[in-house]
Order: structure tokens, then C-alpha cells, then sequence
């Protein structure tokens, strides 16, 4: 419970005891007090809720500045301090998680990936973020779980339906593997040769 909304409390439980010993006209200040009293607590409370609404809005700026500038080490500091006053703030997780990864802090990323996609599960990037560094640590069921769940959110997710293709190849599940190259090849995304894909699709017959 907040501080100030616990001495509320405490406050109004003294004032009931006094209240119900006290005279009339006791009774009438006390009120007026009581009264007083409330207002001033309740001014607090919004005081300070107002003050961590711009610490949130502080801090996570900060560390989109360095996130953006490629300073990764000083976007962890600012952007942990965002998730501590703001646990609830999925992009500040996400944001924290590519920070971890940039500076090789996988186990850190895995964590803030994983609390980012608690908050909002359908972020199907993030999945894929979290399938790569899965593959990189040789957790394929993992990994294949992720990007799985990544191309269902979002069906045009190229490059997870690739990388899902070669995990399904390194488990001898070549239809799944063919599946994914001739959806990819149906797509005809710009940008990527389809060519490679096609000669792929072969060999896998």
C-alpha cells in the first residue's frame, strides 16, 4: 500500500476513536480538521504520483537517446530504472532486452525478452529476438517454438520463416522446411532471392 494512503488510514482510525468519545462541540473542530487534514494528504499523493509520472517519462527518454546512439551501457542504466518505476512497460523491457544483447549479456536479454512478451505477447520481433539467441545457444526447440509463434502474429515475417526453415532442416523435418521456403517464394518479398530459396526447396527432395 502507498505511504501516504497507509497514514490516511491510520489517521482516520485515531480521529474514529476520538470521535465517538468526544463532545458536540469537539466534534464540529474535529471534523473540520478531519476535513483539512485530507485535503493536504490527498495534494500529497497526487504530488507524488505526478513526480514519478515524469521520472518514468525522464528516465525512459534518456535511454532511448543512448539506446539510439548506440550507447548501450548507459541506455541499461536509464532504461532499468524505467522498468523499476514502471514494470508494466513492455517497449522499455524490449528496449532493455536489445541493450543486453548488444553489449553480449544474453542471459540478461533472455529475462527481458521473456518479462516484455509477459506484458504484451503479441510482439512477434520479440519472439524472433529471443529465437535467435536460442539458435545462437543451441536451444532449437526453443528457438522453433518462438518463431513458430512469430509467423502466426505476423504471416509476412520473412526472415523468421528462413531461420525457421533451416531449424526444421537441422531436425530433418524437411516438409515443414519446404513449407516455409514456398510460402516465402510465393510471397516474392522485395529484396530477397528466390532463386537461393527454389535451389534450397530442391535439395530438399
Amino acid at each position: 500500500m502507498d505511504v501516504q494512503a497507509t497514514r490516511i488510514e491510520k489517521l482516520l482510525k485515531t480521529l474514529l476513536v476520538f470521535f465517538q468519545t468526544a463532545k458536540l462541540k469537539k466534534k464540529f473542530w474535529l471534523i473540520i480538521i478531519l476535513f483539512i487534514t485530507i485535503i493536504i494528504l490527498s495534494l500529497g499523493i497526487k504530488t507524488r504520483q505526478t513526480f514519478l509520472t515524469k521520472q518514468k517519462k525522464k528516465t525512459f527518454s534518456e535511454g532511448m537517446k543512448y539506446f539510439q546512439k548506440g550507447k548501450f551501457n548507459k541506455a541499461i542504466s536509464d532504461l532499468k530504472k524505467t522498468t523499476e518505476l514502471n514494470p508494466k512497460n513492455a517497449k522499455a523491457h524490449l528496449n532493455l532486452a536489445q541493450s543486453y544483447e548488444a553489449t553480449n549479456k544474453l542471459d540478461k536479454a533472455i529475462k527481458s525478452y521473456q518479462t516484455s512478451l509477459k506484458i504484451n505477447p503479441n510482439q512477434p520481433e520479440v519472439l524472433y529476438n529471443l529465437s535467435i539467441i536460442y539458435k545462437s545457444q543451441g536451444e532449437i526447440k526453443e528457438a522453433i517454438a518462438g518463431l513458430e509463434k512469430a509467423i502466426k502474429l505476423r504471416k509476412d515475417f520473412v526472415a523468421a520463416r528462413l531461420i525457421l526453415a533451416e531449424l526444421y532442416i537441422q531436425q530433418n523435418q524437411k516438409e515443414k522446411a519446404k513449407e516455409q521456403y514456398q510460402t516465402v517464394v510465393e510471397m516474392k518479398p522485395f529484396g530477397t532471392d528466390l532463386a537461393e530459396i527454389e535451389k534450397k526447396m530442391e535439395s530438399l527432395k
